[in-house]
């Protein structure tokens, strides 16, 4: 029995260990946020012999009275092989004893804004450093809570539980050893444990990514509203479901309500009855970007049924004309009005790219920030599980000095054309400068898209050309 009982003590004290790794590991700068150091600081670093004197600078966090610090020159700052030199400027912290804490960084500059910490780039170091950059110990210095206050979150409670289960699995096994029981249910009892202990490490790293992905979706604004019925619409609410940044309303109040910001306005067709247009025509709605959704053709969505923008001209008998499926778009700026109909197919996507060409924005959805801090895009790598999935073309970009995971958008339609092109089924080509592409098929038809980057239908006709022969393309 005593090689259980060694067991059993080797699998309690590997749960303590884990539960107390997941907490402590890493988090040394988000701790100082809520530590009970004296003091954090900027300074300048004296040194005379093995004596250092310290000269407080900036002090980010606590108080420091006895200005300026004297102390036993420590041997090597963190994170590197160099020693303390006279004149250093260092980010120090000074515990409640007067003594440093040996969490002590050289940086370039006395400035907390710009300075860089004289360090190994690892992630804890970035973050650390991070923080200092963005002031964050300033704000939270004033803005501390106690953890009692704090909500206990979903994954503490898992850790509750399974500590729970283990400490009363635990517990059986000292009852079945002390009563002389079965080593076979002793051996599977342990095993359980084994199990849970291997099946809550396992979760614990999905939570995590699932945690900081959900995080980033849930914080991107709302950039457009769409009004359409409650039961119906031509985007189905599977599609819509995929972009936080789409607000889903089902009347006007609804819609005048969420429009206060600047954000684009998507008007299904089978909505335009609940609209005011005297309110589309006021300012400040009336400059933002408007889609009706369902309508090819731009005159009749904007002039006929909206009635904006004082559009004038001769009546048009419009069952003359196709006029689904398809989109149109609006815009108003410096007097000029920019209309636009799409006879097409409607696609969630498609939609979001001529929106953002109106408003000037690329189109691509931010899956996660990493963050790892950049200037240019060659600074981000992009990680290994997104790199080997299929269900988008992810990349990476820096967007305001901070590397993301990005999804592009991209239109199911431009497949349509590229495949038709590749099988030599195209008589024509018409791109413009927003990327839009129509190509004439050699049966009469007609494919319509947004191709991911200006020109791509050039180097899809030239990869073609000793197969198909030269594609003839026009640009506008």
């Amino acid at each position: 029995m005593h090689i259980f009982k060694k067991l059993i003590t080797f699998t309690f004290l590997t749960f303590v260990s884990l539960n107390m790794g997941s907490v402590i590991a890493g988090d040394i700068p988000e701790a100082l946020i809520t530590g009970d150091q004296k003091a954090h600081f900027i300074g300048l670093l004296s040194k005379d012999a093995d004596q250092c004197t310290l000269i407080p600078k900036t002090i980010m966090m606590g108080d420091i009275s006895n200005d300026p610090i004297k102390v036993d020159c420590f041997d090597k700052y963190y994170g590197t092989s160099d020693k303390p030199k006279d004149g250093d400027i260092i980010v120090a912290i000074l515990n409640n004893d007067l003594t440093l804490d040996s969490w002590i960084f050289k940086v370039t500059s006395e400035d907390y804004r710009s300075l860089k910490l004289v360090s190994e780039r690892y992630n804890m170091a970035e973050r650390y450093e991070k923080y200092i950059n963005e002031g964050k110990y300033f704000r939270d210095s004033d803005l501390l809570v106690k953890e009692s206050d704090l909500p206990v979150k979903e994954s503490d409670y898992s850790k509750i539980y399974l500590g729970i289960a283990i400490i009363s699995l635990l517990g059986i096994i000292f009852y079945l050893i002390k009563h002389n029981k079965s080593r076979k249910a002793i051996i599977g009892l342990l095993f359980l444990i084994a199990g849970l202990l291997i099946f809550w490490l396992f979760n614990l790293k999905n939570n995590e990514s699932e945690s900081l992905l959900e995080s980033t979706e849930q914080s991107e604004p709302i950039k457009i509203v769409y009004l359409k019925p409650e039961n119906s619409s031509q985007i189905s609410d599977e599609d819509l479901k995929k972009y936080s940044e789409i607000l889903v309303v089902n009347n006007f109040e609804d819609l005048e309500k969420n429009v206060t910001n600047k954000v684009a306005i998507w008007i299904d067709k089978d909505s335009v009855d609940l609209i005011k247009s005297e309110w589309l025509n006021q300012e400040p709605q009336k400059y933002y970007p408007l889609v009706l959704i369902g309508y090819n053709n731009a005159l009749y969505s904007f002039r006929d049924k909206l009635s904006i923008g004082g559009i004038k001209g001769p009546q048009i008998d419009w069952s003359t004309y196709r006029l689904e499926p398809g989109f149109s778009t609006w815009m108003l700026s410096d007097s000029k009005r920019i209309l636009k109909g799409f006879d097409r197919d409607v696609s969630i996507e498609a939609v979001l790219i001529e929106t953002r060409n109106l408003s000037n924005e690329e189109s691509y959805k931010i899956v996660l920030k990493t963050n790892d801090d950049c200037l240019t895009k060659s600074d981000c790598a992009l990680p290994f599980d997104y790199a080997i999935r299929s269900d988008c073309p992810y990349e990476t970009k820096c967007l305001k000095n901070e590397c993301c995971v990005i999804c592009p958008i991209i239109d199911p339609n431009w497949n349509k054309i590229e495949q038709a092109i590749y099988n030599c089924d195209v008589d024509s080509v018409m791109q413009t400068h927003d990327k839009n592409v129509v190509a004439k098929l050699k049966n009469g038809g007609t494919i319509e898209a947004f191709e991911p980057n200006l020109d791509d239908v050039l180097f899809v006709a030239d990869k073609v050309e000793e197969k198909c022969g030269k594609l003839r393309i026009g640009t506008e």
